[in-house]
């Protein structure tokens, strides 16, 4: 059963879009965000530290990093971690994603990554045009 309720805009290589932080004993992070909706979205990484990313565990204050977007801080509510393996002719590359959950602290936040999605929603139709 889907759980998503809102649409999600899938990134590609062209946005440098990364969340960064730190976990709670000391060790940062840094993942490539994959795709992003108002609820939540999924990263990226191919040695994360499993420890600290177990079901509905916290990320507290990390940083989506929206290149010209700025930077938006939100707590992060961990729902699933997967190992996805794409099979290539020649190799095999393997990374993890990281579902997660949007836990605002401020409404601004809310209304930043709404505005946000909006305008790479418009930005992808514009470019479906020319």
């Amino acid at each position: 059963m889907q759980r998503r309720r809102d649409p999600r805009f899938r990134l590609r290589h062209e946005h440098e879009f990364f969340c960064r932080g730190r976990h709670k004993n000391g060790e940062n992070y840094l993942f490539e965000i994959k795709d992003i909706s108002d609820g939540g979205c999924a990263l990226m990484t191919r040695s994360p530290n499993l420890k600290f990313l177990s079901h509905n565990a916290i990320l507290k204050n990390a940083i989506l990093a929206l290149a010209e977007y700025g930077e938006i801080t939100v707590d992060l509510v961990i729902k699933n971690v997967v190992m996805v393996t794409l099979d290539d002719n020649e190799k095999s590359d393997s990374y993890y994603q990281i579902s997660c959950q949007f836990k605002f602290r401020h409404l601004d936040n809310k209304k930043r990554i709404e505005k946000v999605l909006l305008d790479l929603i418009m930005e992808a139709k514009r470019k479906k045009r020319v």
